[in-house]
């Protein structure tokens, strides 16, 4: 299990990537669509978490992040779930 903390950096440091020098000016309630994050980007984003962090999503799952606390939330929970398996290997 990776510590939250850690977790919000891998978080952040994914959406430094996509936003530069913006990522200072979002707000966690943001929809991620209105700080300027397509589909593509949202999913790009999250290949880097998963990439860094271990933790990985299903389809399903990613349907229902709107806002930059629906990322961080449901990265928190998938990285404690104890029955998450990793599906890509």
């Amino acid at each position: 299990m990776i510590p939250q903390k850690k977790l919000k950096k891998i978080i952040d440091d994914a959406l430094r990537e996509k936003f530069g020098d913006e990522f200072g000016k979002l707000h966690h309630d943001q929809s991620l669509q209105s700080a300027g994050l397509d589909s593509v980007d949202i999913l790009d984003t999250i290949a880097i978490i998963e990439n860094i962090s271990g933790v990985f999503f299903e389809r399903d799952e990613l349907m229902d992040i709107d806002t930059l606390d629906d990322l961080y939330n449901l990265v928190f929970e998938k990285s404690i779930s104890p029955d998450k398996e990793d599906l890509h290997t």
